[in-house]
């Protein structure tokens, strides 16, 4: 039987918005816009240790949400930057960076996307529903890309 000090500990502290920066520049304008919205989202995971918490880790969702209006004209942008802390020990280092990168920022994009959609309808217009992106995916275009180059 494995002791339980070193099982795996993967737990949520907090939850929270880091940041947030709502921006309508065409209102009142916009609010006459056709239903025909195009919508342009770009979503980021970056994360930290927090020094001060035994296997403490700040992990980020940095989500940008752009709408334009069928000529292009922006109607709103929303920039949020959410965050939660989590506390990781006896994690292989082998997969550390993917449970950094994919499963915290499975749990944290359902709470960032409500942030947007709520933020939007404060804004004046529908709630914006954003569909979650593969963050599987994204880790791996990450790994891929920060491969070490070995040479002989």
């Amino acid at each position: 039987m494995q002791d339980l000090a070193s099982q795996p500990v993967f737990l949520l502290q907090h939850l929270y918005v880091k940041d947030l920066s709502f921006e309508s520049p065409r209102a009142p304008e916009s609010f006459t816009a056709s239903a025909a919205v195009t919508v342009d989202a770009d979503v980021d995971v970056v994360h930290r240790p927090v020094p001060s918490v035994d296997g403490g880790f700040e992990v980020n969702v940095h989500l940008i949400a752009r709408t334009v209006d069928q000529d292009k004209r922006p109607l709103f942008v929303i920039d949020l930057l959410y965050a939660a802390n989590f506390i990781l020990r006896n994690i292989p280092d082998n997969l550390m960076e993917r449970v950094l990168r994919v499963d915290a920022a499975i749990i944290l994009f359902p709470y960032a996307s409500q942030v947007v959609a709520d933020l939007s309808q404060r804004g004046g217009f529908a709630p914006l529903h954003l569909m979650p992106p593969n963050f599987e995916m994204m880790y791996q275009q990450f790994a891929a890309a920060n491969q070490p180059i070995i040479t002989h």
